[in-house]
Parts: C-alpha cells; sequence; structure tokens
C-alpha cells in the first residue's frame, strides 16, 4: 500500500466481512481469496481520509480513528460518510495522531503531545471523561515534537 510518506504503522483492523486497511476500506468475499473496496473513491495517498499513523478502531457499524490532520472521527463503516469530527483531542497539524483502545464502556485516547485521555465514543458523540499528561513529546518531526 502506498501512502503519502510511504509510511503505514497502522494495525490493519477487520470486523466481519469488512477489512480497514490505512485509511482503505475493503469488504471481505466469503469465498474467494478477493476483496472490493468500499471507500474511499480515490485510492490515491492524499485522499486517504484517515491517518497514517494511528490504528482504527471498528465497533458495530462505525470507524473510531484519526484524520492526519489530528481531528478525531466517528465514519459509517459502510460509506465512508463522517458521521461527527472532533479537533480538540489534539493540536491540529501534519502527522499528529489519536491511538484508541476500547475499554468497557469507553475509550483510552493517548496522542502525539503524550496526552492519555478517556472518553465515550458512540455515534452520537465524543465525551471527554478525563486526560492526563504522561509523557512530555521529545521526538522531532517537522517544526513541533511528538510523544
Amino acid at each position: 500500500m502506498t501512502t503519502s510518506n510511504n509510511d503505514s504503522i497502522p494495525t490493519p483492523v477487520r470486523q466481519g466481512d469488512r477489512l480497514l486497511v490505512a485509511g482503505l476500506m475493503l469488504k471481505l468475499h466469503e469465498d474467494e481469496p478477493e476483496a472490493a473496496i468500499l471507500w474511499p473513491q480515490s485510492r490515491a495517498p492524499g485522499k486517504r481520509i484517515l491517518s497514517n499513523t494511528s490504528t482504527a478502531v471498528l465497533a458495530g457499524n462505525h470507524v473510531y480513528s484519526a484524520r492526519m490532520t489530528g481531528a478525531l472521527v466517528c465514519l459509517d463503516a459502510e460509506s465512508g460518510e463522517e458521521v461527527w469530527s472532533v479537533d480538540t483531542v489534539t493540536a491540529n497539524r501534519r502527522g499528529a495522531s489519536i491511538h484508541v483502545t476500547p475499554n468497557g464502556n469507553a475509550a483510552f485516547l493517548f496522542t502525539d503531545e503524550g496526552n492519555l485521555i478517556r472518553a465515550r465514543l458512540s455515534p452520537k458523540g465524543y465525551e471527554e471523561l478525563g486526560r492526563a499528561r504522561l509523557i512530555e513529546p521529545t521526538s522531532p518531526f517537522g517544526q513541533g515534537k511528538f510523544a
């Protein structure tokens, strides 16, 4: 898979007959070793709508993931259409990342800024429950530093 910087860090995520690989949603065929692309329409690396660095979460008929600019989004898993987006999880900048780990009825989000956030993610929206700074960013990237 080619990406904008030839880096694809997210772990592919599978749920049922869907496989999400670095912002490319595939529908797996049950009886044959092939797949159809559900979204996005354009496969060009610059047109992908999800992060090259953050592993998405598939929950029911929704995808929760970071965009390459730092927004956290909820997408319809079938169409790729945006359900909601928030830009308060981490700074909006190129290369931003948010790693999402489901935990019971909430999730842990670890950001490129070194923050650990506990939040509820649902198709209705994002609800932040708490935030703590775990580490200071030390890895240089572009004009800033990332955790």
